[in-house]
């Protein structure tokens, strides 16, 4: 699929593609995080192996959930700026900035619908122990619905900005 960023019809799905990426990096990320913690726990109750072995894997685990919680960020704000200057370089009909305020509605809605499916994830006892350790995700996820209401509508108001002089 090629985008033509020129066009403000291409920005919907551009819109979506962010969306989709940012709950599947979350959710891997939980769910990652939980396997990793059963590999710690099973080398480092091993005895057969050393020490240093099981003080290697204890330190990686350690610093696992800081790292892909900070990169959880760290994507979360690229594609945000990404929006951004996909909206501002999209330009098109004034009237389709009626339409695409109706499709947004859908997208965030469907972003609440994705929020209460990662609370019914992280509410199972396996999930919610390990989810806690990933404190921007978790809130990020938790509250996907208004994430996903404050990037669309940042990017609606620079999509209107931007076709302002063509009203």
């Amino acid at each position: 699929m090629v985008f033509n960023t020129k066009k403000a019809q291409s920005f919907i799905p551009i819109i979506v593609i962010i969306l989709l990426v940012l709950l599947v990096f979350g959710i891997v990320n939980v769910v990652v995080g939980k396997t990793f913690t059963e590999i710690n726990t099973a080398i480092t109750g091993d005895e057969s192996l050393s020490e240093s072995a099981r003080n290697v894997s204890n330190n990686l685990h350690e610093q696992y959930s800081g790292i892909m919680d900070n990169s959880f960020l760290v994507v979360l704000t690229l594609l945000f700026i990404l929006g951004m200057i996909a909206a501002y370089s999209a330009s098109g009909n004034p009237f389709f900035l009626v339409v695409l305020l109706i499709i947004m509605i859908i997208i965030v809605v469907a972003g609440m619908l994705l929020s209460n499916v990662y609370e019914d994830l992280t509410k199972d006892g396996d999930f919610g122990v390990v989810s806690n350790d990933y404190p921007v995700t978790d809130w990020v996820l938790s509250n996907y619905g208004l994430v996903s209401l404050l990037m669309v509508s940042a990017m609606l108001i620079t999509l209107f900005i931007r076709n302002r002089g063509s009203i």
